[in-house]
């Protein structure tokens, strides 16, 4: 049996299990792939669902897979809502501590709701041995805030720690307290 018919110089496609295919032109693949995915009912399937619609459809074409693989990865709309490709999460370590007030973890909270001398962040230390918490309230959260709380809560109080872990945000990972550190 022949695989492709022509019909009404139409060059259709022909399978053992399905009717005839109408096999397209890459100018009518676009109106197709465009009209089934984001058409009237259309529902903006990926690749592999978008073409099993098209074929349902009736159309075929050589590079089918390859070409809507293609349109929808150049959906703005299927781009923008799309479920991020994460990477399998590694195992946790744990982060122990031989004695007290060696490592410190440092995180910012907020922002509160403002109450008292518009303090919308906490500043909040945490001693991984101990578990003792140094917390303060502030109004923004910058790097001077928290060289001044470091050394004034932490450094004065317990010595200089071994380890200070951060999230690396902004108010942590700069300059000033690279230098701060690097003092002490």
């Amino acid at each position: 049996m022949r695989k492709y018919i022509l019909i009404n110089r139409e060059l259709y496609k022909r399978s053992y299990a399905k009717p005839l295919t109408k096999c397209l032109r890459l100018e009518e693949a676009q109106e197709v792939m465009k009209a089934v995915h984001e058409g009237e009912c259309g529902t903006h399937a990926r690749g592999r669902s978008l073409v099993m619609r098209i074929l349902r459809q009736g159309f075929f074409w050589p590079d089918i897979h390859k070409d809507a693989q293609s349109f929808v990865e150049k959906c703005p709309q299927c781009q923008h809502y799309a479920d991020m490709q994460r990477q399998p999460a590694g195992y946790l370590r744990p982060i122990n501590s031989s004695w007290p007030f060696a490592i410190w973890g440092l995180d910012f909270l907020g922002p509160m709701p403002t109450v008292v001398r518009s303090y919308k962040w906490i500043l909040v230390a945490v001693d991984y041995f101990t578990k003792w918490i140094e917390a303060k309230p502030l109004a923004r959260p910058t790097a001077e805030n928290v060289e001044n709380f470091l050394w004034a809560n932490i450094v004065s109080r317990y010595g200089v720690p071994m380890m200070i872990i951060t999230d690396n945000d902004t108010p942590f990972a700069n300059q000033r307290i690279r230098d701060f550190c690097g003092q002490h």
